[in-house]
């Protein structure tokens, strides 16, 4: 019950309506604290396979509610997801079993959630923070990307979603259809998880192929190389979909 306290407190502060920002901060590192805190005290080091991992009660509670204020209607809390998120990615990423179990369905939240956020008002941030937690899940997902091309029994389908299953050339699918969406911020985040080519001006976003390039080659150093062209790359795509007949068409 008092971990229970802890994290309605501390989600409180970070989507309120009204808050200040410096609250914000402070609540988002009050989390990272407890995060590693809980990581440190209730996940052994097991391997991924763990049932001790996948349902420790203080960090599946984290995301969960990071998921579900993902897509809540209010931009506040949606904004607040996105924080706490981006406050305790460092160590998520750390921990093996959590990205086996949560991956794919925080990705399908911060992709819906910043669909959601293309009609916020710009000067709430809620667009740069979901596509900042979207950059820290590519990260992730190409370091990660042989064990996510496999279906692995403890990990989460997206809630509402049509994934057959959990893996990454579903969630490869998936995101080339969202470039089809109407909201550009949608869109624009779907193209770049799937190749990523990096930024001229932002040093934080290096090159890393895409999500895309990670379902064709494992190798960083062919994932470079892969499709020197986009009419290269989405051919061998698209191949790899099994889909040269409608490529054919779509020239």
């Amino acid at each position: 019950p008092y971990t229970a306290l802890l994290l309605d407190s501390l989600f409180d502060r970070l989507t309120a309506s009204s808050g200040d920002a410096s609250v914000r901060d402070l609540a988002a590192q009050s989390l990272r604290e407890f995060l590693t805190w809980s990581v440190r005290q209730q996940m052994p080091s097991s391997g991924a396979d763990s049932t001790a991992s996948f349902y420790s009660r203080n960090v599946k509670s984290i995301v969960k509610r990071v998921c579900l204020l993902a897509l809540h209607p209010a931009s506040s809390k949606r904004l607040g997801a996105a924080l706490a998120f981006n406050a305790v990615y460092a160590q998520f990423r750390e921990e093996d079993s959590l990205v086996n179990a949560f991956a794919f369905e925080l990705l399908h939240c911060f992709m819906r959630s910043i669909q959601l956020a293309d009609a916020d008002d710009a000067s709430l941030g809620t667009v740069e923070q979901c596509d900042l937690a979207l950059d820290h899940l590519e990260r992730i997902m190409v370091e990660r990307a042989a064990a996510l091309k496999v279906e692995s029994q403890g990990r989460r389908t997206p809630l509402g979603s049509k994934w057959t299953s959990a893996t990454l050339e579903v969630a490869v699918r998936w995101l080339v259809g969202q470039c089809g969406q109407p909201e550009s911020a949608c869109r624009a985040a779907a193209m770049r998880l799937l190749v990523n080519d990096g930024s001229p001006t932002d040093r934080r976003r290096r090159v890393r192929g895409g999500l895309a390039r990670c379902l064709l080659t494992s190798s960083p150093e062919k994932r470079q190389q892969t499709a020197a062209s986009p009419r290269q790359f989405f051919q061998a795509l698209l191949k790899q979909f099994k889909a040269n007949y409608f490529y054919d068409r779509w020239e």
